[in-house]
C-alpha cells in the first residue's frame, strides 16, 4: 500500500496540514524561542565546535570520534542523556533550560537543527516537539534544545557524513577489529529497513535472536542506530510522519537481551526523535520474555508505551504488515532489504563542502519565518510554497552531503538530480516520488 493511501483529511490537529489557529501561535512561539538561542553568543568550547572530517581524513591528529567510542568522561554522558528531562513519564518536569544549551554556541544551535530538520518541512519538526509535550511551548523548547545538543555531543552530523564506509575506517583505525564488529551489524541481518506496513510507513525489522550483547560495543551499536535512523527519515514524507518498528523475538533467549541499547533506543524515540513512532510490534515473544518486559516497561513514556502492540502469530502480524512486504525471516516473500551490500570507500561525503546556494535558501526561509513569527494574525498561508522550495533544494545536495547507504546501493533510495524516490523491491512494488511531499 503506498504512503500517499494517508490523506491530509485523515490527518488530527496539531500537524502540518491541520492547524487550529491556538497551535500555530504555539508553532510562532516555539520559532521564535529557538531564534533567540540561534542569536546566542558564548565563549567556544569542545562541545561547542564539533570537528568535521573530510574524505582525505581528520581535520586534525585527534578524530573527534576518539571520545564518541567509549572514552567519555562519565560527567558528559549525564549531560548527553539529560536524564531529568525525560525519566519524567508525565512529561512535565523538563530539566533546567540552561542545563539543556549550557556551553553551545547559537551557530552550532542553528545548524545542528537544520540537520536535524534534514529533508523535512521545517515546521514539522518543531510540532513533533509541541505534540511530545502536549502544547506547553516552554517545556516543547527545553526538549527541542535538549536534543540539539545531543545531536552534537553524539556526532550525528558526521555519522551522516562518514557513512557505512567511513565509519568502517574510522572504527579500524581507532580500535583494529572494529571494523569487522561495525559491518557485522549490517550482514548479520538482525536489522534493517523495508515496508511499507498497511499506513504507508516504512518499517525497521529487528531480529533479535542474531544480537549478541557481548559481540560488538554499545557504542557501535549506538551509531548503527542513529545512522539507521537517520536514513529512515528519507523514507518518510507527508502526509506520513511515523515509521514502524518490528521486534521479531523468534528463538528469543536471554543471551540476546541488551538492556543498555534498549534503553537507548527508548530514549532515542522518546527525546530526540519525539512522535516518529507510529506502532512497536513485539512479535512472538516466548514465555521468557515476560520477565524481560517487565523491566523494560517501567522506562517507557505513555505515550511509546501505547504504540506497542504484541503480535503471537505471523496471522496476526499480517494486520499490519501485507505478506508481499514482509521479509523471508518473517514468513513473507520481500527478499531484498536484508541483503546487505558492501560499501566502495568511495562513498564517503567531504563533510567541509559547502553549498552557497542550498545556504541561501535556507537564510530566506529563516529570514520570511522570523517575520512570520512576530506578526500577530500571520497565517499559515505560504509556508508549504516555502518548505517546498527548501526541500527542493536540500535534496539537489543530499548525494554531496550524505554517504550512500545500502539502501542507495540497492535502488530502494534513489535521488537523481534532486528528485527522491523510494522503491521497496517487493512484490507488487511501484516507484514512488516523494520528492514534492512537504
Amino acid at each position: 500500500m503506498p504512503a500517499t493511501t494517508e490523506t491530509v483529511a485523515e490527518q488530527p490537529t496539531g500537524y502540518i496540514n491541520n492547524l487550529t489557529p491556538e497551535q500555530v501561535q504555539k508553532l510562532k512561539q516555539l520559532w521564535s524561542k529557538l531564534f533567540e538561542i540561534y542569536d546566542q553568543q558564548v565563549e567556544e568550547s569542545p562541545l561547542s565546535t564539533p570537528t568535521g572530517r573530510s574524505r582525505q581524513g581528520s581535520t586534525d591528529s585527534k578524530s573527534s570520534f576518539g571520545s564518541f567510542f567509549g572514552k567519555k568522561k562519565k560527567v558528559e554522558r549525564e549531560s548527553v542523556f539529560l536524564t531529568s528531562t525525560f525519566n519524567d513519564a508525565s512529561g512535565t518536569s523538563p530539566a533546567p533550560l540552561e542545563e539543556a544549551i549550557k556551553g553551545v554556541s547559537g551557530k552550532h544551535l542553528k545548524a545542528a537543527c537544520w540537520s536535524a530538520i534534514g529533508v523535512d518541512n521545517p515546521d514539522a519538526l518543531l510540532l513533533r516537539f509541541l505534540r511530545a509535550r502536549k502544547w506547553d511551548v516552554d517545556n516543547a523548547f527545553t526538549m527541542l534544545s535538549a536534543a540539539l545538543r545531543w545531536r552534537i555531543e553524539e556526532r550525528v552530523d558526521e555519522i551522516i557524513h562518514l557513512g557505512e564506509a567511513g565509519l568502517r575506517e574510522e572504527l579500524e583505525r581507532l580500535e583494529p577489529g572494529s571494523a569487522k564488529k561495525w559491518l557485522d551489524q549490517f550482514n548479520s541481518g538482525k536489522s534493517f529497513l523495508g515496508g511499507p506496513d498497511i499506513n504507508g510507513r516504512p518499517v525497521c525489522y529487528i531480529n533479535v535472536k542474531l544480537h549478541n550483547k557481548d559481540a560488538q560495543s554499545l557504542e557501535i551499536m549506538k551509531c548503527f542506530t542513529i545512522l539507521t535512523m537517520e536514513t529512515g527519515r528519507l523514507l518518510v514524507a507527508q502526509p506520513v510522519e511515523t515509521t514502524c518498528l518490528v521486534f521479531n523475538l523468534a528463538d528469543f533467549t536471554l543471551a540476546n537481551m541488551d538492556f543498555d541499547f534498549v534503553k537507548f533506543l527508548v530514549t532515542c524515540f522518546e527525546a530526540y526523535y519525539p512522535e516518529s513512532l507510529g506502532v512497536c510490534l513485539i512479535h512472538r515473544a516466548p514465555w521468557v520474555f515476560s520477565a524481560v518486559w517487565s523491566m523494560i516497561q517501567p522506562i517507557l513514556d505513555p505515550v511509546v508505551a501505547n504504540k506497542i502492540r504484541f503480535t503471537k502469530t505471523d496471522e496476526e502480524l499480517l494486520q499490519y504488515i501485507n505478506k508481499e512486504n514482509l521479509p523471508e525471516i518473517l514468513s513473507g516473500t520481500a527478499h531484498h532489504s536484508g541483503k546487505y551490500t558492501d560499501p566502495p570507500v568511495t562513498s564517503v561525503v567531504d563533510a567541509a563542502k559547502e553549498f552557497p546556494e542550498f545556504n541561501a535558501v535556507k537564510e530566506k526561509y529563516e529570514a520570511a519565518t522570523r517575520e512570520w513569527a512576530t506578526t500577530p494574525g500571520a497565517s499559515m498561508d505560504g509556508r508549504k510554497d516555502m518548505a517546498l522550495e527548501y526541500r527542493l533544494a536540500r535534496l539537489k545536495i543530499e548525494n554531496e552531503a550524505r554517504a550512500q547507504t545500502h539502501y542507495h546501493r540497492v535502488g530502494m533510495i534513489k535521488n537523481e538530480n534532486g528528485r527522491l524516490r523510494i522503491n521497496y523491491q517487493n512484490e507488487n512494488s511501484v516507484e514512488e516520488d516523494l520528492t514534492e511531499r512537504v
